[in-house]
């Protein structure tokens, strides 16, 4: 998935070291903000903007990632659609697909 920010079309790819981040920054299991979005803070976005975008920018800070973040609203964007954006894609990323409470069920 990608995004215009900072002028530029950026990748946004969370793997498995973003998400070990992510939860990191956070202090806590990042499935807690799929079931309520309208909880989630701005140290969140800012954090989750940074982890999304750090596998195809390495330098980047958290504290850029917050500049990016305020250069999008200023050209714009709403915080809404950026927070749906990279939920989007953190929701859509492997590691939480089939991760459902169901056993396997032995082939017959």
């Amino acid at each position: 998935m990608f995004i215009e920010l900072g002028g530029k079309n950026r990748k946004i790819r969370f793997d498995y070291n973003a998400l070990a981040d992510l939860e990191q920054g956070l202090g806590q299991p990042i499935q807690k903000y799929f079931a309520d979005v309208s909880n989630i803070g701005f140290n969140f976005l800012r954090i989750l903007v940074w982890a999304g975008l750090k596998s195809s920018d390495p330098g980047l800070t958290i504290q850029r990632a917050g500049m990016l973040i305020n250069q999008a609203l200023e050209e714009g964007m709403d915080l809404d659609t950026l927070t749906r954006t990279f939920l989007e894609a953190l929701h859509e990323n492997r590691a939480f697909k089939g991760t459902s409470t169901e056993k396997n069920v032995p082939a017959e």
